[in-house]
């Protein structure tokens, strides 16, 4: 039995969400998608717009066969520590493949990357540049990484995670192969486009500006309707970790 992690925050769910976990299954030949998922809180600290067991019920509708939470003390750190945490739960379930989203779309080129920055010629230059330059770590990481390679821009946010999935995976050995699918629109976005898919930061927009209707042919209908009954639009606290399976 084949099973194929990915790493999400469904923050809303939209369409684009929902190609990417179609593409996951399909272009992994999947017989299971286990989604590691944030809580209550997401990578930015900021409450999730809905409650995680929502966020939940559409990942297993959507098509995931198991969802286990990530836990709040990772989930809302550095894109380092969030996809160290997420590649250790991958590995403890025996995960075969990791799926993810990046702006770059190959997967090979963060596996080349990876292994470059994790070597110790690469640590010591980034000790180096933190010392000497008194940057941030994002920073000296990025300017480190760009003085050693230009095989991947490490300025664009889902490369960063891709980036840091994949030294994850071989720093822990975790030994999954990995698979990236191209983004279609900007992560940071703020405005929905005219087509069918939009990020989720301009859906939270729209959502927190009770402007519902513009939103429904960005997501699926079981997702549009859920939010439709739904009474209270943000979720700031954080309950025990829970696991949630359908039949399979």
């Amino acid at each position: 039995m084949r099973a194929t992690g990915i790493i999400v925050e469904y923050n809303p769910l939209h369409n684009g969400h929902l190609y990417h976990l179609q593409e996951a299954r399909k272009q992994t030949n999947a017989d299971i998608i286990i989604a590691i998922m944030s809580g209550s809180f997401v990578q930015r600290g900021e409450p999730a717009i809905v409650s995680k067991e929502l966020r939940t019920k559409w990942a297993l509708e959507a098509g995931c066969d198991l969802v286990f939470e990530l836990p709040v003390r990772f989930a809302v750190q550095q894109a380092d520590i969030f996809a160290s945490a997420a590649i250790e739960l991958l590995k403890d379930l025996k995960t075969n493949a990791l799926f993810f989203g990046s702006e770059n779309g190959d997967a090979t080129k963060f596996r080349i990357v990876a292994k470059l920055a994790a070597s110790p010629l690469f640590e010591e230059a980034l000790r180096r540049m933190l010392t000497e330059k008194k940057l941030s770590y994002g920073e000296a990481y990025t300017e480190t990484l760009t003085s050693f390679t230009n095989e991947l821009d490490v300025t664009k946010p889902n490369n960063i995670l891709g980036l840091h999935y994949a030294l994850a995976n071989e720093k822990q050995e975790a030994g999954l192969k990995l698979y990236s699918l191209k983004r279609t629109n900007n992560y940071h976005a703020t405005d929905a486009h005219s087509n069918d898919f939009a990020s989720a930061t301009a859906l939270r927009k729209l959502l927190l500006e009770n402007n519902l209707p513009a939103i429904k042919t960005k997501v699926p209908g079981f997702v549009y309707t859920s939010l439709e009954n739904y009474q209270t639009p943000l979720c700031p606290f954080q309950a025990p970790i829970r696991i949630y399976a359908t039949a399979f």
